[in-house]
Formats: structure tokens, sequence, C-alpha cells
């Protein structure tokens, strides 16, 4: 009696938890109370999803209990379908009823979710549940395009060839890869052998290690033929190995590192968590390869949930150039005019200069072109392409030329006549080769010294108008010379005085080697900022190098003279002097400078030319690096003549100076 009391209160608590119970009928045995659906939640049933144009079994896995009848003799159906429609991608609302013997019923109602889908038919290698688009034997794959190699390095999809497509294929196009014995390079990338029977042979993987695996999955990694380049060469040897491994033919595919092949391909013959990049080595193998069977289909059908889109560009336009910021997971981007895609070719830059589109004038009056991008998922199976970017409405106008401004100098001031239709000016200094941007300005001139700073010596100042939307952009004005000072230093070491002139690194380096009028115009240097620019222009040849520290303390010194053989003389507090392995060139002075030099440390240069210097009080001239090389190297007796044979630096650093034992000065003037 306790155990039937218990059923009936269970019963009666599930009760009140049913959704649109009807009002119950009594039968002959006195069954009052409706069948209930026993997993809904706050009255419904929990939301189905299901991909657009699917049949769908809505009574599957529908639990309903009865405090009489048992689950089976209650009869359950879609009592109302409302507005669902299994084409129709959206959300709609469907009605179940169910009814037990006595006919009591009850009803519950759950939303239904029709999912947009991707479908797509294509050729695909297919291993278990996982796909990747291949071309097959594809003529043009092994075409040479420029300096990148072959076609299908640039592809993101398998390439799949017969055993006699594939050695065709080779002979053809042999003489665009001279270099490598006629075969196309392919790095970084896998390939597979496979026979008849859609069985592995043969791999090769080069993501991380180089690795080979044979058809019982053993693995090698050392002395392989084909690991003669950073990053593989896979394709060599392949035709003697497709001669012993497929005598009766069969497939080659190779994939690069570009896009989700290789990732399918790592991911399915060798390591099964392989996502990418590098990381493969011989110990992650956890693939079977004698259990993995491929098989290629010419027309495979994907129906997938369609993946959700990736971000939308956001776009701007300056003075008739589009652009936006790159979009993680595009490969490109489709520009739309008035609603109509523009572009045939992908777009791959962030940026469109819109006067090049020969767009028609825009009329009077009018708004404009309607502009919008979308950006182009780079894996239609992990994402959508983007929607439409933010629209923004541009008008085509008739650009006019914009006269290049006519500059002058006096007094140090560059200035010059306003250009009619001239938003604004840029600035330029040039020296040697070097030439660089140094500011903008809305007047029509500038104090040289000012926009000089960092950049002092003799300088050519050009100016270039920037036009409105109705003007171009000028051609670069005349230029004009004017020498800004350079900051100076006074030395006093062992009876030594001499001026040394302040110079930044970048200003160093980039007038170092300059020929005309804006070359230096004296010879010994203290460089700042020299650890912080590291273009390939730092370096010094035949001359006295000494690193300071910020309280100019010596830090390092390198003599004038190295040895291809064995090494320069350098100094450093900690070792003195010594033979510097690194040093092995006088015309690459700053070898390993880095090691040295910290980032408020200066550089100290006496160049091979002539300074002013009054020695024991007497004015001479010397050479910069003599000078620096008598102080912080050796001394000779015809100092500042040049030392001869084996005195001065010339000799053995045994004879050098305990270059911390030197007191020296470096004061402002």
């Amino acid at each position: 009696m306790k155990k039937i009391s218990i059923f009936i209160l269970t019963i009666l608590s599930i009760l009140t938890l049913a959704s649109c119970a009807k009002d119950p009928i009594i039968d002959d045995k006195g069954d009052k109370l409706p069948p209930v659906f026993s997993e809904a939640e706050n009255g419904r049933l929990s939301t189905l999803e299901h991909l657009k144009g699917a049949d769908v079994d809505f009574l599957k896995d529908i639990k309903v209990i009865d405090n009489v009848d048992s689950s089976a003799d209650i009869v359950v159906t879609v009592s109302d379908f409302g507005t669902y429609d299994k084409n129709v991608v959206g959300e709609s609302e469907i009605t179940y009823t169910a009814k037990d013997k006595a006919g009591n019923t009850s009803t519950i109602k759950r939303t239904i979710i029709v999912l947009e889908t991707l479908e797509r038919t294509l050729s695909a290698i297919v291993i278990g549940d996982e796909f990747t688009e291949y071309a097959y034997n594809d003529e043009t794959a092994f075409t040479l395009e420029g300096d990148y190699g072959a076609k299908f390095r640039t592809l993101e999809v398998a390439q799949v060839m017969e055993k006699d497509f594939f050695n065709e294929q080779l002979t053809v196009h042999a003489d665009n890869y001279p270099t490598n014995a006629g075969i196309p390079l392919l790095p970084y990338g896998s390939l597979a052998l496979v026979n008849n029977d859609g069985k592995v042979v043969h791999a090769r993987f080069s993501a991380g290690a180089l690795l080979e695996m044979d058809a019982n999955g053993v693995v090698s990694y050392e002395n392989l033929e084909w690991a003669d380049v950073a990053g593989g060469n896979l394709l060599k040897g392949i035709t003697e190995r497709m001669n012993e491994l497929l005598p009766n033919g069969g497939k080659v595919v190779f994939v690069t590192p570009v896009g989700n092949p290789r990732i399918f391909m790592n991911k399915n013959l060798f390591w099964s968590e392989y996502l990418g990049g590098g990381g493969m080595y011989k110990d992650v193998q956890d693939v079977d390869i004698t259990q993995v069977k491929i098989e290629f289909h010419e027309e495979y059908k994907v129906v997938i949930k369609k993946p959700d889109s990736i971000v939308s560009p956001e776009i701007s336009v300056n003075r008739h150039v589009l652009s936006w910021t790159a979009i993680e997971n595009a490969k490109g981007y489709d520009l739309y005019i008035d609603g109509e895609k523009f572009n045939e070719e992908l777009i791959t830059a962030t940026s469109v200069e819109l006067l090049k589109l020969e767009l028609e004038l825009t009329p009077e009056g009018s708004e404009g072109y309607n502009i919008e991008v979308v950006a182009i998922t780079k894996d239609e199976f992990k994402w959508s392409n983007s929607n439409k970017s933010n629209s923004l409405k541009y008008k085509m106008v008739d650009i006019k030329e914009l006269a290049a401004p006519v500059i002058k100098v006096e007094a140090g001031v560059v200035s010059w006549e306003a250009v009619t239709g001239t938003e604004k000016y840029e600035i330029y200094i040039t020296f040697g080769t070097y030439t660089k941007k140094v500011g903008e300005t809305t007047d029509t001139s500038f104090t040289a010294n000012i926009l000089a700073v960092g950049l002092e010596g003799n300088n050519y100042f050009t100016v270039k108008g920037i036009g409105t939307n109705e003007y171009s952009d000028s051609a670069v004005s005349n230029k004009v010379l004017h020498k800004t000072e350079s900051p100076k230093k006074v030395l006093e070491v062992s009876g030594i005085k001499t001026n040394v002139n302040i110079v930044t690194a970048e200003n160093y380096f980039n007038r170092r080697n300059a020929t005309d009028v804006t070359k230096f115009d004296g010879a010994l240097y203290l460089i700042t900022g020299v650890s912080k620019y590291k273009e390939t222009n730092r370096t010094e040849a035949t001359s006295t190098i000494v690193v300071l520290t910020a309280d100019f303390k010596v830090k390092m010194v390198r003599n004038i003279l190295a040895a291809a053989t064995t090494g320069g003389a350098t100094y450093t507090p900690e070792k003195g002097w010594f033979i510097d392995e690194s040093y092995k060139n006088q015309a690459a002075q700053l070898a390993d400078i880095d090691k040295y030099v910290g980032e408020d440390d200066y550089l100290l240069i006496g160049k091979f030319a002539g300074a002013t210097a009054e020695i024991n009080g007497e004015t001479k001239t010397v050479s910069a690096r003599e000078l620096l090389a008598y102080t912080f190297i050796a001394n000779w007796d015809i100092f500042p003549a040049a030392p001869t044979g084996t005195d001065g630096w010339r000799g053995s650093i045994t004879t050098f100076h305990d270059v911390k034992e030197i007191e020296f000065t470096l004061e402002d003037l």
C-alpha cells in the first residue's frame, strides 16, 4: 500500500510540470490523468535543430509516461506544424499531442530551427569521415610561376597524379627546374604513394622533422635522399620509388604547406592530433597506416551546417583610396559597387585605388557610388565569407594636376608660395642616397634646423604638395641645401683636446658613405641609439671603435686591423685585450657589436680622415682613427703620423694600453 501511495504522489508531481493538459476523461476504470512528456523542461521540449531540406523523425526519442498505460500504448503525434517548413531557414514552433487509452490528452510545444547549409560537390580524398579537395592530373601543376616555383605550390588543394602522368609531367617541365635536376621543389609539404587498393606504400612528411614512412608504418629520419634542402625536397627520387613500389600503377598524392590539405594528410596518415605548423617528429606517430584506406571520389557531396562568417571589414576612403584592416582567416576580398561585384580576380591587398577603376564621373547633385567589401574565407568548410562591410558613398571626380611647390631657403627658413588645390605639404630630407619624410605642414614655411634634429649635417630639403579630393599629389619640388650643425662635445685625454660630433645612428650609417656635398665634414663621431638601429647598413670599416657607457666608461675597444684566420684585437674590462674570433674583417668592424652596446651606450668612432686637435698646446691636423688609436690602443713615437712596421696599433696586443687606467673627459662644447 505504501509503494502505491508513493507512485501516485510521483505521478501527481510530474503532472504539475505538464504543459497544456486537456480536461481529464473518466473511463470505466476511473483513469482521469493525461500522459506526461517526461523530459519537458519549463513546460517545453528541448529545441531541435536540423539542416535545411533534411527529413526529420520528430517522434524519435520522445518519452511519455502515464499512471495507467505503458509508454508503448500512448499515441504521440505532431498535432500542429505551425509555420514549419524543412526547406525554409529560420525558427518555428510545432505542437505535440499525447493520448492514452482512456482518451486523456496533453500537449506540449517545441522550437524547431532550420539551419542554413553549405552544399558542395567536389573531387575529394576521403579517409574515414574526413576529406580534402584535390586536383586530378593537373597539366598546369608543374608550370613555372615566377620566383615562387611550380604553380601547385600556390594552390590550396592536394595534387593527385597517376604514376605515368606524374612521370610525363616531370619530363615536360624539366627545363623549368635546371637547378634541381629538372624536378619542381616541394619543401615543407607531405607526400604519399597509394596503390590501386587505396593503401599507402610510402609517405614523406616535412612538418618539423623530416620523416619517411613505409607501408608498415616504419619511420626513418636519417640519411634521407630528399633532405638536401631546408624543408625537404619531397619530389626527389619519387619516380624511382614509384617504379619500385607501384609496379602495377597507382597514385602520388602531394600537398604544400598552404591551407588544409597538409593538415588532412598529416593528421590521417601519421599523427591524429596534428593541427598545422611544425611539431611532427618520430615519437608522436599514433596512426596505424596499415589500417588506413584512401578513397578518391570525383563527385563527393558535402552537406554541412553553414559555418559562422568571418568578421566583416570596416572600410574607409581617404583621397580616393579605399582601405581596411586585414581580416583573420580571409584569403582575399571582393569589392561591391552599387550592390554588384566589381572585381574579376580576388583582391589580396587591403586597399584599392578607386581612381584606377575607370568609373564614370559622379553627376552634380548625386550622392555617388555605394562602396562595400566582403572578406572571402580561406576555408569554406570552417568559415563562411563575411557579411558585407559598412557602406560608404564615393564620388568620382575629374582630378586636376597639382603644381609642384617652388621652394627657397633664407636664414634657415624654407618657404614657398601656396599652391592652389593643396591640402597639406610633406617635407623630405635627402643626404647621400637616403631620403626621409621629416614632417607635414599646412603652412608655407618651416625652420630647417627644427626638422633636421637627429639628421644634422648638409641636407637637401624638398617639399611635395598633397592635393584635396579634386587634385592629384604634386611632383617633388626643387631642392635646397641647408646645413644644420651637429651638437658637439670636447674630448680631453693625455694632453690631447679635440671636438667630437654627436650624431644619431640613423644619421651616421646613412651618411657615412655619401660622396656629394651632404657627406660628413668631420672625422670623429659619438653615435647615439646604436642598439636600437638594426638596419643592414650598420657597419664600419678601418676605423678605431670604442663603446662607451652612458657615463662615458669604456666597455669595448676594437683595433683597426683584423685577421681573417684568427680575428682582430678587441678589449673589454673583463677580458683585457684578446683575439676576437667574431671580428675577422676590418671592413666589418661592427660584427657582434650588440654583445657590447647597451640601450644608452655610445659608439665612439675615429675615421680615416683628418681632425683638428690640440696636442700638448699645439693645434695640428691628425687622422681621427690615429688619434683614438693612440689614446685607447697603443702609443708610438712618430704620432700624430701613422705608425709603421709593428709600432702602435700594428703591434702585439701585449704592448697595448690597459684601457681601464686611461683617464679622459667628454664635456659639452
